[in-house]
């Protein structure tokens, strides 16, 4: 393989499983708590949000992925795996968002005072910024791979 080492795959792997956690924790805390609270199960169900203490502690110096990889015993195809089970997981949750959520955005704010009005705003501006990172992740991953396999 080229370019791309077991440990930077291995990173890329922490950055969609951290994404992934921080997406399932922003929709809970979005409004419309029935909503995303069937949106978020849904979500679980397909793709089990990690223990946070353990995606902790497989953090690591970005220096260091390739030993930490050797250590817990990773090969290339294994967190290849892991890194396509991330960008379905970041998949899923997009479209969740994007056909679940933000069409039921307008009925929601029809029921809000003003607070909660820029909060919705400001919830509709962050999940579009969010979704963008979610993408970038994606094609960064993407093109990592489409490098490995020249």
């Amino acid at each position: 393989m080229r370019g791309t080492t077991v440990g930077d795959l291995y990173n890329r792997y922490i950055e969609l499983t951290m994404a992934y956690s921080q997406s399932i924790s922003i929709l809970t805390d979005m409004p419309g708590r029935k909503l995303t609270s069937e949106i978020t199960n849904s979500i679980i169900a397909r793709h089990p949000v990690p223990n946070p203490f353990e995606l902790e502690m497989l953090d690591c110096d970005k220096d260091l992925s390739d030993n930490i990889t050797t250590e817990l015993g990773l090969d290339m195809s294994t967190v290849r795996g892991l890194v396509l089970e991330g960008i379905g997981a970041a998949r899923d949750v997009i479209r969740e968002i994007n056909t679940r959520y933000l069409p039921n955005i307008g009925a929601l704010s029809k029921f809000k005072d003003e607070a909660e009005e820029q909060f919705l705003h400001l919830a509709r501006e962050y999940g579009e910024r969010h979704k963008r990172y979610l993408s970038k992740l994606i094609e960064m991953t993407r093109s990592s791979n489409r490098q490995d396999s020249v």
